[in-house]
């Protein structure tokens, strides 16, 4: 009988930063109005991609990573640090999934055209939103953020935390669609009506994956994974912008102080070729709460686990994939080594062994 050595490698790629291109365009006649006109480009389709692993490879967008639904996005106008409006009448244009997509709105323009800032939420409704548990609809979210007048940002981003249970399917994003966030960053209007503006759409969630090597054996398959001491909850914004690095991805979490921990399991049907896009986790940090994973398998007819100790901090719009390489083990034991090789980050040596 052949032995087999497990290695698990863990990649590390920062997950389908979005990007939207917006413009904010003055009306034919002074209304007291600011027309709204936002395109949306979003990482992973029609010629963008996401940022690629240290070994050449990919984590590309699905569909559903990418959706949005008119009733589910929502523009908040704020004027140095203040909440001062939210575009009504919003219309999403454009296939659901497709990767551009416009907004069209209105709100009121203020008195003093400076320091502006819009700030893009999407997919709120779905995501059983903690601060507003009792009409948690569009209309209902929208009249909170109404209520919210004169909050700065972070005041606003508190009430926003979303609240995720380890019911099976219970992040199915075909049905429950993963919360954005994006800024423009303040400016000033160039004139009365009119701005013109940029911003990047941030996913609130990090998603967990699996690859197996072509040349594993057929004898090998995944049968469970089961994450213990993930979050169950999050926030859809991030606190502040004050840790969004040079390439445009954030490099610390934000934790809401209520958070607990909980078991997730998922049971799969003998995967002997990848298992992605169906883990999602909220931002963790792992010095405060660790995060373990247990692998199950079988290998030649006989059922394993190995349990991999996650080192690294939970970010939102993260990909952590782990890469699983199986070879021949002259030993006459079946082991696991766990590597981790992060792009721009140090290399870390987990080194545990296991029968």
């Amino acid at each position: 009988m052949k032995r087999w050595l497990l290695h698990i490698l863990i990649s590390l790629a920062c997950m389908w930063l979005s990007s939207c291109q917006n413009d904010v365009m003055m009306p034919d006649e002074d209304n007291g109005k600011v027309e709204v006109h936002l395109e949306i480009a979003i990482a992973g389709g029609d010629g963008t991609t996401s940022r690629g692993f240290e070994d050449g490879g990919t984590d590309p967008d699905t569909d559903d990573q990418k959706s949005m639904t008119k009733d589910d996005v929502f523009v908040l106008v704020f004027q140095n640090d203040r909440l001062i409006d939210q575009v009504k009448g919003l219309e999403l244009l454009g296939t659901d999934g497709n990767a551009t997509r416009e907004l069209t709105g209105v709100f009121t323009q203020p008195a003093n055209t400076s320091n502006i800032e819009l700030v893009v939420l999407a997919n709120l409704v779905q995501n059983n939103l903690k601060g507003i548990t009792n009409n948690p609809t569009l209309l209902g979210i929208q009249a909170a953020i109404d209520g919210w007048s004169g909050f700065t940002k972070e005041q606003v981003y508190q009430n926003l935390i979303y609240q995720y249970d380890a019911s099976p399917g219970n992040w199915a994003i075909g049905a429950r669609r993963i919360p954005m966030w994006g800024t423009t960053g303040e400016q000033d209007f160039t004139k009365a009506n009119h701005l013109e503006t940029s911003c990047n759409l941030h996913r609130a969630v990090a998603k967990l994956g699996f690859r197996i090597n072509d040349d594993a054996p057929a004898s090998f398959a995944l049968t469970r994974v089961t994450i213990k001491g993930a979050m169950n909850e999050g926030y859809c914004a991030p606190l502040n912008t004050s840790n969004l690095g040079n390439d445009n991805y954030f490099t610390s979490p934000f934790i809401p102080s209520s958070v607990n921990g909980q078991t997730i399991i998922y049971t799969l049907n003998n995967v002997t070729d990848s298992y992605e896009n169906k883990i999602y986790l909220p931002e963790q940090a792992i010095n405060f709460t660790p995060l373990t994973i247990e692998i199950g398998y079988s290998l030649n007819a006989t059922a394993k686990s190995a349990t991999v100790n996650f080192d690294e901090n939970v970010i939102r719009n993260h990909s952590y994939i782990y890469n699983i390489t199986i070879k021949e083990d002259l030993s006459g034991n079946i082991k696991t080594d766990i590597l981790s090789t992060v792009e721009g980050w140090n290399y870390v040596d987990v080194g545990s062994d296991y029968e």
